[in-house]
């Protein structure tokens, strides 16, 4: 893995306007940008597209040419002092945190096309994820997916992340919250564990954030891990990945402290990670984590993984997603013949995946790329170390 030039760019958004800071190793002192946007136009925006945490419908219609009219001047100005393919390390403020910043254009071209792009809380959260960098070692993972029953496409997702990193899937009641706080809790488990991935539902408390978390199976139906807990828990993972519904919002605290899953899992001892910012459509998040970690375990670094994957789910045309539906129901048919509850479970996910590919192909024309919206392609980000 090359190393390459990283580019901060903090924001310090106030009620009349926005400062960009723009740091790069060689610079004597920051570049200053002032973004004449007042800080209501920029909640307003967010509540009205984004939701905060209101669900996803709103992102699906999002209208591309207002998005970029509003905040293409704030990653416009970073590009003087950026080149193509430098890593751009991105700190938002306020309700910044929100939006997906890496889907905005520049030259006409998404800025997650143009550079691999990494988040953070704050600037000093990095030198904490920098401490607790570690070699990729690949040496083991625990992948849950499905945990209740009603994610087909995560299902599928979970077995086939579990595949590359050659592990056995936690799925449906085995995706359980004792198990993740007994691999956590063993310290031999604890340090054998490099990725934690969870293709499970999240959950995002408005009024008590740390009390937003990963549903899990458990007795009695309560299975959540929360970010209350997350907290009390040491984490020695290289990459924990939450393939959930908004689990990358946080509430916004004074002074720009967010608590949520993210911090949570940073302050638990990860170095990265890998969040949505809005209730995510599970089939075409299943594809772009599959993606995510070929590249990834092909040496590249973590945003540019990212970078790659969220490229090749834009691109994908219809035929090449129909086929990736029909494969998967195919697989799932044998199972469903067989009897029992698995059988039940594979024959929900034969309905369901049949269901999706004839909706895929009602549109005739093959050369359409159903993942192209932002919906779809941008959720996800990369909070943290970026290698």
């Amino acid at each position: 893995m090359s190393v390459k030039r990283v580019v901060l760019a903090e924001y310090f958004t106030t009620d009349d306007l926005t400062l960009l800071f723009v740091v790069r190793a060689d610079f004597d002192e920051p570049k200053v940008v002032e973004i004449t946007t007042p800080l209501a136009e920029i909640r307003e925006f967010v509540t009205a597209n984004f939701g905060v945490a209101k669900g996803s419908g709103r992102v699906r219609d999002l209208n591309s040419d207002e998005w970029q009219a509003r905040f293409g001047p704030f990653v416009e100005p970073i590009l003087p002092w950026a080149d193509e393919g430098d890593i751009l390390w991105l700190v938002p403020h306020d309700m910044l945190h929100y939006l997906p910043l890496h889907a905005l254009k520049v030259e006409e071209h998404y800025l997650a096309e143009r550079n691999p792009v990494c988040y953070t809380p704050s600037a000093s959260v990095m030198k904490y994820c920098h401490a607790k960098r570690k070699p990729q070692r690949g040496s083991g993972a625990l992948v849950l997916g499905d945990s209740r029953g009603d994610l087909p496409f995560s299902r599928i997702e979970a077995q086939r992340i579990a595949g590359r990193l050659k592990c056995h899937p936690a799925l449906g009641a085995a995706a359980s919250k004792h198990l993740v706080t007994d691999a956590l809790t063993d310290e031999a488990q604890r340090q054998a564990l490099d990725v934690l991935h969870f293709a499970c539902h999240g959950t995002f408390d408005p009024v008590q954030a740390l009390k937003s978390g990963i549903v899990l199976a458990g007795e009695n139906g309560d299975g959540t891990l929360t970010a209350e807990e997350i907290f009390g828990l040491q984490m020695q993972a290289e990459l924990v990945t939450l393939s959930a519904c908004e689990s990358g919002v946080n509430e916004r605290r004074p002074g720009d402290e967010l608590i949520g899953l993210t911090r949570a899992l940073i302050y638990a001892g990860t170095p990265s990670v890998l969040v949505s910012l809005w209730a995510v459509d599970d089939l075409s998040t299943g594809l772009l984590m599959d993606k995510f970690y070929a590249g990834w375990r092909d040496g590249l670094g973590k945003a540019e993984a990212l970078q790659a994957a969220q490229g090749w789910l834009r691109g994908l045309a219809r035929d090449e997603v129909v086929a990736e539906v029909v494969a998967a129901r195919d697989a799932a048919r044998p199972l469903a013949q067989t009897g029992g509850e698995e059988a039940d479970q594979a024959h929900r996910l034969w309905l369901r995946l049949d269901a999706r590919r004839e909706a895929l192909q009602e549109d005739y024309r093959p050369d359409t790329h159903p993942f192209d919206q932002v919906y779809h392609w941008a959720p996800f980000v990369l909070v943290g170390d970026w290698r």
